[in-house]
């Protein structure tokens, strides 16, 4: 799934033989650093942080995030950063923010830029889990589950706006198992794809 010339990794195959070329997700570039450690495809982070880059505020188009609010990280895949911004993600579900953060994949990020330790690495992850943190504090609030309130500040939403993955389905400003575990392997340093 290595491409050379791009130095990113394709995200697999339908039928064993072809190559899905598009999208190209996050978490292909990040996995395979925490899960092969090798230098050799160390170059994905480099894409992922370059290509997959995005910022969100309250002046972005279909943006959630409060006036004032700011958040970077990376998208999902390069299909996000092209979403129709004027169609719904899917039936019934809201327009998407081409700039949306997807904190599960930017925490990805941060703990593979913390495990290759490349000049830069470590401060560029602490600045996306900066705004992961951010995001903990001041996004997600008022939310419920089972008709209970969650406390303040328990968790981390999975997208700072309304993003398409390009997968045929999409993530929103809603407290997330997901983005929340992989903030704190990113903090602790923990990387769950080594023995």
């Amino acid at each position: 799934m290595w491409e050379p010339s791009g130095g990113f990794f394709y995200t697999g195959t339908n039928d064993g033989v072809t190559v899905n070329k598009s999208p190209v997700p996050e978490d292909t570039q990040t996995w395979t650093r925490l899960a092969l450690g090798s230098r050799r495809f160390s170059r994905s982070l480099d894409w992922a942080a370059a290509e997959l880059a995005v910022t969100d505020h309250s002046g972005r188009v279909n943006s959630t995030v409060p006036e004032g609010q700011s958040y970077e990280g990376v998208t999902f895949s390069s299909a996000s950063l092209l979403a129709d911004e004027d169609a719904p993600i899917a039936a019934g579900q809201p327009k998407p923010d081409r700039n949306g953060v997807w904190f599960e994949g930017t925490a990805h990020l941060a703990l593979a830029l913390r495990d290759r330790g490349a000049r830069g690495d470590e401060a560029r992850a602490r600045r996306l889990i900066a705004s992961t943190e951010q995001a903990q504090d001041l996004l997600g609030g008022g939310q419920t589950v089972g008709g209970k309130a969650l406390p303040e500040r328990c968790g981390v939403v999975s997208a700072s706006s309304p993003l398409d993955t390009g997968f045929g389905f999409g993530y929103y400003p809603y407290r997330h198992t997901g983005a929340t575990a992989w903030y704190l392997m990113a903090a602790a340093r923990y990387n769950p794809l080594q023995v």
